[in-house]
């Protein structure tokens, strides 16, 4: 029902599923599948958007998004991201260039360049309010990796550091704006063996 109802000159386009793609007009080689898939996606060209919403406010190109609600969220002019996991990317608005694998990868995301491998992993990685500063060129591997303590919001989440890594189990940054900094496994890792 309406799948690409709102279609002009945009081709070689394939929109399947209620309101998948519904607002395309001139985007062209997409693949819209499932309901509300790239649901107000105008003219953003290049896409694969698979899950029930997924890149539901998405304008944007050369992107993937698998997995229910994946990229969906604020109005998305992104591009070149790659999200394979519900609700992965969810609130990315302007961060190209990302890799989300996981439930909940870079769920806030915001900034470039990043990597989210695992359930969470990433979660907060979003703006700084005060100054519209994003963390960039981070990668974050393991279940919830970059999560932060304290609970839901964490209170030391690395929200909007760069180029750091957070590899393992809820490892977590020195502090939520840290530049350039590696971690290892959380705080219960005695011993490191090579």
């Amino acid at each position: 029902y309406d799948a690409g109802k709102d279609l002009t000159t945009g081709d070689k386009n394939v929109l399947i599923g209620d309101y998948a793609g519904t607002d395309v007009t001139t985007g062209s080689q997409n693949v819209y599948i499932g309901g509300g898939a790239g649901y107000v996606a105008t003219t953003g060209d290049d896409n694969v958007i698979i899950g029930y919403s997924a890149g539901l406010d998405f304008d944007g190109s050369d992107t993937t998004l698998v997995g229910g609600f994946a990229g969906t969220n604020r109005g998305s002019s992104a591009s070149g991201n790659t999200v394979v996991g519900y609700m992965g990317l969810h609130d990315n608005v302007s961060g190209d260039n990302n890799t989300a694998l996981g439930y909940q990868a870079g769920y806030r995301c915001d900034g470039t360049g990043n990597t989210y491998i695992g359930k969470s992993a990433g979660f907060f990685n979003e703006e700084d309010p005060s100054d519209n500063e994003h963390g960039d060129n981070n990668t974050y591997l393991g279940h919830q990796a970059g999560w932060g303590t304290g609970g839901a919001p964490p209170t030391i989440a690395h929200t909007y550091g760069s180029n750091c890594m957070l590899l393992g189990y809820n490892s977590q940054s020195s502090a939520q704006s840290v530049d350039n900094e590696i971690t290892l496994g959380d705080g219960n890792i005695t011993a490191l063996r090579c």
